[in-house]
Order: C-alpha cells, then sequence, then structure tokens
C-alpha cells in the first residue's frame, strides 16, 4: 500500500560510477538546483581588478588610510558574498557615508586589502564580467541590504542580508503552520504558532550531492547568498530549497506540509501544518 509521505516526495538525483540514476521518491515538486558559487578562477580575476582599481585611485577621495602604504591585495583573500545588488539601486552603509548606484547589476564580494602590516576588510562591487567597479575600506556586513522576499503560489521564501551565512525561509502566506529555513551550515523547521524549533539538522561536512533535475511543474526560481528556492503550483502553492552547490538537505514547505529530504531522498521530516 502507497505510503502517503513518500507520495510527496522530492525526486534527487544522485552522481553514480556511470552516469546518473534517478533516485524514485514522489513529492509535490521536483528541483532544478544550480550550481551559483564563485569559482577559484573568478577570485583570481577579481583580485587581479581589484589591485588595478586602488592602483587607479585616489586615496583621499576614498575610505582607504592615507600614507599608510601600497594596498595589496591578499592572494586567494576574496570571497563571494552572495549578495546581489539591483542596477540603479542605492548601497549604502549603516552609516549613510559610503553610499554608490550602479548602471548595472553587480555582485558584492569581500576582500582583504593589506597597507603595510594592517589588514582592512574591504567590501568590492563586481560586475558580471568580474570587473571591480567599486571597493570601500568597511566590511560586508556593514552594509545593511534589505532582505529578498516574493511570495508565488501562497508561499512565501525570503533571503534575510543579516546573517553571516546565506539562508532562505519559506512559509505559507498565511504566517501559519510551520516554517522551514535552509543555510549553508545547518536546515530549521519552527513552528509559527509556538516560535519553537521542531526540527534542526547540521548540513553534511562531506556528501555526494545531487545532479540537476528538471520538473515543468516549476515556474519560478531564485538564488540568493548561495541558496535556491523554486516554486509550484503542485498541489495548491510548493516552495522548496536547498544549497545551490547541490549538497546538504532539501526542505520544502506546501499547503499542506514542512518536509525536509536528505540527498538519498529520504525523508527525515514530515509534519502537517495542521
Amino acid at each position: 500500500m502507497a505510503n502517503p509521505a513518500r507520495e510527496r516526495a522530492v525526486r534527487l538525483q544522485r552522481p553514480l560510477r556511470v552516469g546518473l540514476r534517478f533516485l524514485c521518491v514522489t513529492l509535490a515538486l521536483t528541483g532544478v538546483l544550480l550550481a551559483g558559487c564563485g569559482s577559484a578562477d573568478d577570485r583570481a580575476t577579481i583580485e587581479d581588478s581589484l589591485r588595478d582599481y586602488l592602483g587607479a585611485m585616489n586615496p583621499e577621495h576614498s575610505s582607504f588610510p592615507v600614507g599608510a602604504g601600497v594596498p595589496r591585495v591578499g592572494h586567494m583573500s576574496c570571497k563571494d558574498g552572495h549578495v546581489r545588488v539591483q542596477k540603479g539601486k542605492l548601497l549604502s552603509d549603516a552609516a549613510g557615508v559610503w553610499r554608490a548606484r550602479f548602471p548595472e547589476e553587480v555582485a558584492l564580494w569581500s576582500c582583504v586589502v593589506t597597507f603595510g602590516s594592517i589588514a582592512q576588510q574591504t567590501t568590492v562591487a563586481v560586475t558580471d564580467s568580474t570587473k571591480v567597479v567599486w571597493a570601500v575600506a568597511l566590511p560586508l556586513d556593514a552594509f545593511p541590504v534589505s532582505e529578498t522576499a516574493h511570495t508565488y503560489a501562497c508561499i512565501t521564501c525570503k533571503w534575510p542580508s543579516t546573517t553571516p551565512d546565506g539562508v532562505a525561509i519559506c512559509q505559507l502566506a498565511t504566517g501559519t503552520g510551520f516554517a522551514v529555513a535552509v543555510a549553508r551550515r545547518f536546515v530549521i523547521v519552527g513552528s509559527l504558532k509556538t516560535g519553537k524549533r521542531v526540527f534542526l539538522r547540521n548540513q553534511p561536512d562531506h556528501s555526494p550531492g545531487f545532479g540537476p533535475l528538471n520538473d515543468k511543474r516549476i515556474f519560478h526560481s531564485e538564488t540568493h547568498r548561495g541558496i535556491v528556492c523554486y516554486w509550484s503550483r503542485k498541489g495548491g502553492g510548493t516552495a522548496l530549497c536547498n544549497r545551490a552547490d547541490r549538497h546538504g538537505y532539501v526542505a520544502e514547505v506546501s499547503k499542506s506540509a514542512a518536509i525536509v529530504l536528505n540527498e538519498h531522498s529520504k525523508i527525515v521530516f514530515l509534519r502537517n501544518h495542521s
């Protein structure tokens, strides 16, 4: 006899020795999981571009210290902050001192710039062509980029920008039932009624990951700060989130339940909203 829970499970794809094989567990939603992290080649290119940017700037008109020596960019010191600033949107630090608007969408990176013996955390704006167009001697956390939040098919997902790591939180648009949070380091399910955590699992340090999947029922997807979410109208509305590098747990909120699966397509948590 069919198990109702497993009839709502995600079908994931894991790499095997020869090709890829579908692991058959069916949920209300299947994800097309996209890789979204900067590569080592991107880091090297961005560091070279940052060196050019620093070499051409006037320190007296910048946030960098004057007379502290030649700015040096540490090897492999730049990291993708997984934060994007839309074209024309104002980017400002919390004090409103250092502000900028960009003629195209940019990604924010965090780099270490050294002046003599002083190491300075630096926020860098990078175009899609990996060119540095702006840099300020402040850590990325100094820029309170507002959270990204969207609602589709009665499911709301948001990506807070104030967290040190990327995280996505999904729940029913009504604010009832359970909410799931997927981060690079953990997955959590909480009760919106009681405010208590009902499930917590750390993301695995090492995992086989799973390959891309396709499902025509998905009508929208978004990736922010390394976490990707997908929406489907299957079952009246469903959202599914996981790490964009295709490793770790997959969490889903549907109109009826909150579900967490591991890379073997095994349901490790299932709770109905009512």
